[in-house]
């Protein structure tokens, strides 16, 4: 799996992250999320993640984690840092044993 924390502000980082692109132009939607930037209901800024359970927040300061099926899911950090252990500096996580 692999992870990357949303803080409102790293459009580019996370946008590479959910499309697996580099350098291509960000777009506020896409098939796998949509960035909210016109206070529609939500806070400016908001993160949706478009999932086959429906769109799911991802609030500022939490994860979204790309699961090996290459669905994302979001994560509030203090349940993050909780149960997850970063393995490499290339953002691959894992469940914390014990």
């Amino acid at each position: 799996m692999k992870a990357v924390q949303w803080n409102g502000k790293n459009e580019r980082e996370v946008f590479d992250f959910l499309t697996n692109t580099k350098n291509k132009q960000i777009t506020t939607e896409e098939s796998t999320f949509r960035i909210d930037l016109v206070n529609g209901g939500c806070r400016v800024g908001n993160l949706m993640l478009k999932t086959s359970k429906g769109e799911v927040q991802v609030y500022i300061n939490g994860w979204i984690i790309k699961e090996a099926n290459c669905e994302s899911k979001s994560c509030e950090n203090h349940i993050f840092l909780e149960k997850y252990e970063f393995l490499d500096e290339y953002d691959t996580v894992e469940l914390k044993r014990g």
